[in-house]
């Protein structure tokens, strides 16, 4: 304790003590015991490490001595001395460990940590800097300049100084770094810059992310987002334009009907007819883009869509461009609209074509193939699906990343005007899509591109019973039809057909107006024909209401888009009959007939 004892003393006082006997001082606590042991003479001083005593020094002697000041004063000297002896070695301790940790810390770190100079020259890495870029040794990359070597832009290096010389610090700066197997990853960047003594610029610590993965997940969300968008657009369009070219379309059959043999206004009308045939033809493949185009799957063997049609794509493609099919017999079978996946081929070869002007190959290849889908787990791995895949590759002039990233935009095209549309590929998008499937676009400049469709796989075999085409039924009737549509030319052009062909019609501007006439007509009333998208309620929404009162009456709907939900069959029905925008006459007839026989 401070002040007893000759320790205590020291501790208390800060300063070297001198007894010259202490059997004789009254305040040495233990003088008999010193007695009695022979020791008389005692000095003591202390350690001192930043003016604070951490330790005493005790001597005894045998002898009586008198106090030496000389003495004193050298030891308490010397009691400084091992005091910062002590205090230095202490210090070095905790250097060592807190560069131990420090060094722990970096070398287990998931992240990338180096320290660069200021030409380039790493020089420190830790082992995951070293596995992110692929050499074998942290000496390998050590022999590595990052400005040279690394960068795969130096635009991003420069950029990276600028902000280093501006604040001192950088936050987040995202590069494009390269490996030594070519492979150009994008690395997120935190880091400070080092000063010299003199305070100049001397170099850069680094904390490195790899961050490929994530951006690449980001675009795609990004662009599906944006074909998201775009698609609800072009579905809306479609829709509107729907309505008007089944007007135009119904009318010009029924006008080219009524006339006469004098061929120049059966011409106009017919040259009315094609042009509007024509216009459906657009509002299809905005349709297709959109993922709201009516499909009818059925499972099938792609590469027999494949190989039958090699016969087609080959001149139209031209004598020019080789073709070659690499079928695989044996892949699983798809569920898919082989109309749908004919358009596909046709587009994508219309593609490869145009990029190859002066000749080149043209490649479709169908293969099994298991393919990374949805959310990765905890530990980062995404589930694998079975696909079969469809890849159709060109030798042409190929695409650069800006191409690449708008490649399935609807109207964006690469080719002189009036020389496409711009809906080819978007189209092609589009079905797939609509398809439950995935596309892929590989493709660099003047190496040619490679589109790969996956589709999912259906253990079901083609039943080849169930493909026979039914025999055209009558088109005339005498059966009661409810008709329900908001638009009134559409309404007016279906009333008429209908009516002409022996049908009772009764016409409802509405779901409002369609309920008031179920609850009121006497008679019995064979079908509901209704439009799918209507103000106030939906169609599938007034079928529901409607089969309580009308049980045995069968549904038809027309739509001129179909969204994939309504076309589900939880949604509307296994039963589920559609005839979509635009139509002809002969289509609206033909497919009420299907329904209603299909009823008896």
């Amino acid at each position: 304790a401070r002040g007893v004892g000759l320790p205590g003393r020291v501790w208390q006082d800060g300063g070297p003590v001198w007894v010259s006997d202490v059997t004789t001082d009254a305040r040495f606590a233990r003088s008999a015991l010193a007695a009695t042991a022979g020791i008389h003479s005692a000095f003591a001083f202390p350690i001192r490490s930043a003016r604070e005593v951490i330790g005493v020094l005790v001597f005894f002697s045998r002898r009586v001595y008198p106090p030496d000041e000389h003495l004193l004063k050298v030891v308490d000297d010397l009691g400084l001395q091992i005091g910062q002896f002590i205090e230095r070695r202490q210090a070095e301790e905790a250097l060592e460990r807190s560069e131990q940790e420090h060094r722990s810390l970096v070398e287990g770190a998931a992240y990338g940590i180096c320290r660069t100079s200021l030409d380039g020259r790493f020089q420190t890495v830790n082992p995951a800097l070293v596995a992110m870029l692929g050499y074998a040794s942290a000496d390998e990359l050590l022999a590595v300049n990052a400005a040279k070597d690394v960068f795969a832009r130096e635009d991003d290096r420069a950029g990276l100084i600028e902000a280093y010389r501006a604040t001192g610090r950088i936050r987040e700066h995202d590069a494009q770094w390269k490996r030594p197997d070519g492979r150009v990853i994008t690395v997120r960047l935190t880091g400070r810059r080092l000063l010299d003594g003199a305070g100049a610029l001397a170099g850069f610590e680094k904390i490195v992310e790899d961050v490929t993965d994530r951006r690449q997940l980001e675009e795609q969300l990004r662009q599906s987002q944006k074909m998201e968008a775009i698609g609800q657009l072009a579905g809306g369009v479609a829709h509107d334009f729907n309505n008007l070219l089944t007007v135009i379309i119904g009318r010009s059959e029924l006008l080219l009907q009524r006339l006469g043999p004098d061929p120049a206004p059966r011409r106009d009308v017919s040259l009315v007819q094609k042009t509007a045939t024509r216009a459906a033809g657009l509002t299809r493949q905005l349709l297709a883009f959109s993922r709201k185009q009516l499909l009818q799957p059925k499972v099938l063997d792609l590469d027999e869509i494949v190989r039958g049609m090699g016969k087609l794509l080959r001149p139209l493609i031209g004598e020019h461009i080789e073709l070659t099919i690499r079928s695989a017999p044996g892949i699983h079978r798809v569920n898919a609209d082989p109309g749908q996946l004919e358009q596909v081929l046709m587009n994508l070869a219309v593609n490869a074509r145009d990029a190859m002007p002066d000749g080149g190959r043209l490649t479709i290849e169908t293969a099994d193939r298991e393919v990374e889908t949805g959310p990765a787990d905890a530990a980062g791995v995404r589930p694998r699906q079975p696909h079969v895949l469809l890849a159709v590759s060109d030798t042409g002039s190929g695409m650069d990343a800006a191409t690449r990233s708008r490649v399935f935009d609807p109207f964006f095209t690469t080719k002189e005007p009036g020389k496409g549309t711009g809906l080819g590929l978007s189209t092609v998008y589009g079905i797939v899509a609509q398809s439950g499937g995935l596309i892929e676009v590989e493709s660099e400049p003047g190496l040619g591109t490679t589109f790969k469709i996956f589709l999912p796989r259906v253990a079901v075999a083609v039943d080849a019973a169930a493909e026979e085409a039914a025999k055209r039924p009558p088109l005339r009737g005498s059966e009661t039809i409810l008709l329900v549509e908001d638009e009134e030319g559409v309404r007016e052009l279906a009333r008429e057909i209908l009516v002409a062909h022996g049908y009772t019609v009764l016409e409802a501007a509405g779901p409002t107006e369609a309920l008031r006439l179920a609850e009121a007509h006497d008679g019995v009333i064979h079908l509901l024909l209704t439009d799918v998208v209507m103000p106030v309620m939906r169609g599938d929404a007034l079928a529901k209401r409607i089969a309580p009162l009308r049980p045995a009456t069968r549904v038809l709907y027309i739509t001129g888009y179909v969204d994939g939900q309504l076309v589900s069959p939880t949604a509307l029905g296994p039963d589920l009959v559609l005839l979509p925008k635009p139509f002809t006459p002969d289509a609206l007839l033909l497919r009420v007939r299907d329904v209603l026989t299909a009823a008896t």
